[in-house]
Order: C-alpha cells, then structure tokens, then sequence
C-alpha cells in the first residue's frame, strides 16, 4: 500500500473515529447534567471535599444521599432517561454521516457529509424502530420461554434447572445481537445505493443468507471487543482511590474512562467499514 492510498484509507477512519467520539461526549455530558444537579441539590457535595465521599469504600455516601435525596434523584433519572432517549435518536445523524464519509472515502467534505446524515434520518429512524421491535419481541419470547422451563424442571436437576434459563437468555442476546448488525449492513446499503428502509433491510438479510459468517464475524468481535473494553475499563476504575480526592487519581479515571470509549468507537467504525464492504462484495457477486 502506496502512502497515498493508506492515507486515502486511514484519514476517513480517523476522522469518523473523532466524530463519533465527539458525539458520543457530547451526549454523555447531556445526559449526566441531571443526575449532577440532583446530587448537588442534595447537599451531600457541599462539603470541602466536594463529591470525594460518594466515592469512599463501603459506599456509607452513597446510602445516605440515595435515603435523604431520594426524590431529587428520581426527578433527575427520569430527566435523563428522556436526555438519553432524545440522544439516541439524534445520534442517528452522525452515524448517517459516518457511514457516508467511510463510504465516499473523503474526509475533506464534512458538512456534505453531516447534510446526508440529515437526509437520511428518515431512513435510519425507521430501521431502528424495525430493529428494536424485533429484539423486544426476541427478549419476550427468550423470558417467557425461560419462565416455562424454569417452571417446568422445577424439583428436577437444580443445575439443569437453573442454567438452562441462562443458556436461553445467552441465545436470546446472541440473536439481539445479530438483529443489529443485520441493522447496520442495511443501513449501509441505504446509504451506498440510495435505497429505502424496507429495500435496504432486505437486502440486509438477503447479505445475511448469502455471507451469514462474514456478517457475523465481523459484528460478534467488535461487539465483545467493545465489551471487554468497558469492563477492563470498570474494574481499572475500581482499583483507582477516587475516595481521597486527589487530582490525580481524576485524570487517570477520566483516561481510563476516554480510552475506553475510543475503543469501542473505533471497533464500532471498523465494523461499519466491513458492513459497507459486505454490501459492495454481494453486488460484484451478481455482476
């Protein structure tokens, strides 16, 4: 690979990278903005250490703030489950944005971009309303049958008893999981080929049957890389003495906490780029 051609390759990933992160940041801070006002309305932050208690070992803090500003806290949750769900949706537009950017491979034009990202809204609001149907009535399904055969081996095996459930659950997510990627291949094709939410969703599954192990291969390792990279990042968390105050022990949780976001955005890209190259790879096929 020449030096253009892995820049030509490189800066659009970057970029999407960045911008996603950045969407992601800004969102993040919406949505904690409640949760801030309701702990510091609550009078446990007025101290001269500030928040540090919240984040003492035994969590003594944490118990009496949940007892005294029970009601702030709740005002402020609801808050910003309406921020979070506002921010989801409007996330849609830097994906669309994204995904053209990856696939017109021109990381110059950002307002172009974005402006697709707009008209293509509709589209990828309407695959995500498709989509979350469809892995709620999985989620149904897996509970209910899960409830049955928890019922039904009731006084049997208790190991059978109580792991055939969580295999059922395991499958359950598994398969939430392939509704998704499934998603964003047909988010793809509407975005190389111009194609409408129905169409583009079935040329998704029609990609599905045709390359089922290259969809999945390439969603299940970023999902679980992004996985990883959220626990690895809470159990460091957990190892860091927020508790004492210090200045530096913030910056490294806000490090640790930025690195991994940047994982999982730049695993959630490449996949994004694999989607893009699924589509194209199926249309040289019929030709």
């Amino acid at each position: 690979m020449t030096a253009r051609a892995r820049h030509s390759w490189l800066a659009p990933r970057v970029v999407a990278i960045g911008s996603l992160w950045i969407a992601r940041t800004l969102a993040g801070l919406l949505v904690a903005i409640p949760i801030v006002v309701a702990i510091s309305d609550s009078g446990m932050t007025n101290g001269p250490t500030r928040d540090a208690p919240l984040f003492q070992a035994g969590a003594l803090a944490l118990l009496e703030l949940a007892r005294t500003g029970s009601a702030l806290l709740n005002s402020g949750l609801k808050t910003a489950l309406v921020l979070a769900g506002s921010c989801a949706v409007l996330d849609l537009i830097p994906l669309a944005a994204v995904l053209d950017l990856l696939e017109r491979a021109d990381a110059e034009n950002l307002g172009a971009r974005l402006l697709r990202g707009v008209s293509l809204f509709p589209k990828f609001l309407g695959l995500s309303v498709i989509t979350l149907l469809g892995q709620a009535a999985l989620v149904l399904a897996g509970s209910l049958l899960g409830g049955a055969l928890g019922a039904a081996l009731h006084g049997q095996d208790e190991r059978v008893a109580t792991l055939l459930p969580i295999a059922i659950y395991a499958l359950t997510l598994l398969f939430c999981i392939c509704l998704g990627a499934v998603q964003d291949v047909a988010r793809a094709s509407a975005v190389e080929r111009d194609l409408g939410a129905r169409a583009a969703l079935t040329e998704a599954l029609t990609i599905l049957r045709v390359e089922p192990l290259a969809l999945l291969g390439g969603a299940y390792p970023s999902v679980a890389g992004s996985v990883c990279a959220w626990l690895a990042s809470a159990w460091i968390l957990g190892k860091i003495a927020l508790g004492d105050g210090k200045a530096s022990a913030i910056v490294l949780a806000f490090c640790v906490h930025q690195i991994a976001i940047l994982l999982s955005v730049g695993l959630r890209v490449r996949w994004l780029g694999r989607a893009l190259e699924l589509g194209s790879r199926v249309d040289s096929a019929r030709d």
